[in-house]
């Protein structure tokens, strides 16, 4: 795994992609308990959101989501009047404790992220326990992701928010070119990693545009791809990407021919290169990680929020036996 200096710095330009295009990122989903890091990548992302700041409770209800009926309002001038919800603005959405964050809430504010309203979700995973994180509908629609576990205080330092930057980078991004091969080469690499959703690679082609345009470039480069890998498809792997394979002979020969096949074109960057950053970020233990994130099984007859509780005795009931009648 790199250095901790390396996964902060990776985190301060996840908060600056975020800030440059929150809506077509979704979000970003944060892992790290309370403490002064933490602290510093939320002042940060408070400083540079060009969104307002909306936070939220895993147990908020649809009215204060949606809007709904003001009763002593609508009574006073005889006609009904709604208030609206917290989604009938554009905010950035703050979301602490989202490991607790109910399948509903979840599902709701998925919906609103696929309606493409002007919304992002930070979610705080505060989660301890590995069984604990975010549910996976609202996970996948998230651009970024972020573990701060790992990073000492020594080594997060104070990220410099520049405005300026940032609204350069917001003007240039919608006119950032994107090489033909690219979009494709996202999804391999993606099903290399294991990840299934097809979110994924189009958040990764996003953050190398973002990526591009905070460089003041008009096309992107490779270190934009490297970063798209390391930021957007590397938190998602399921699976250790193997190591690049020698190439066959007949390849080399078709290549010394001049000949190249549809699997064999110049790209800006080779999938093992890309795979290769991947590799270097991924932690060694993947497996056992993923493993130990998985949430434990119900056992049969014990699922179920109205499932009766067993009592602590065994066995038969004693029948009734003949006893002592009390003296009044």
């Amino acid at each position: 795994m790199k250095a901790q200096g390396h996964l902060w710095a990776n985190a301060a330009l996840a908060i600056a992609a975020l800030s440059v295009d929150p809506i077509g990122l979704g979000g970003l989903a944060v892992r790290a308990r309370a403490g002064p890091v933490r602290k510093r990548c939320l002042k940060a992302l408070t400083e540079s959101l060009p969104l307002p700041i909306k936070r939220l409770h895993p147990s908020i209800d649809d009215t204060a989501l949606f809007g709904g009926v003001d009763i002593a309002a609508s009574l006073g001038q005889k006609h009904v009047i709604r208030t609206p919800g917290i989604l009938a603005y554009p905010a950035a959405l703050f979301l602490p404790m989202a490991e607790r964050t109910p399948h509903g809430l979840a599902a709701r504010l998925s919906q609103a992220l696929d309606r493409g309203a002007d919304h992002c979700v930070i979610a705080l995973d505060e989660g301890a326990d590995p069984e604990e994180h975010l549910p996976d509908a609202l996970l996948d629609r998230l651009g970024l992701h972020i573990d701060l576990e790992t990073i000492g205080l020594s080594d997060a330092l104070e990220i410099d928010v520049k405005p300026d930057l940032l609204a350069e980078a917001r003007d240039l991004l919608p006119h950032i070119k994107v090489p033909s091969d690219v979009p494709s080469q996202m999804v391999r690499v993606a099903s290399e990693l294991g990840i299934s959703s097809l979110r994924a690679p189009l958040f990764a082609l996003r953050l190398a545009r973002v990526s591009a345009a905070l460089m003041g470039e008009q096309q992107i480069t490779e270190s934009d791809l490297h970063l798209a890998v390391e930021l957007g498809l590397a938190p998602k792997a399921t699976v250790f990407p193997a190591p690049p394979s020698e190439t066959p002979a007949e390849d080399t020969t078709q290549k010394e021919n001049g000949q190249q096949g549809p699997e064999n074109e110049t790209h800006l960057v080779p999938d093992d290169v890309l795979l290769e950053a991947a590799r270097a970020i991924l932690p060694a233990n993947l497996l056992e990680h993923l493993v130990s994130q998985k949430p434990a099984q119900h056992k049969s007859g014990l699922g179920g929020a109205g499932a009766a509780k067993r009592g602590n005795r065994r066995g038969r009931p004693l029948p009734s036996r003949p006893g002592k009648i009390n003296a009044a």
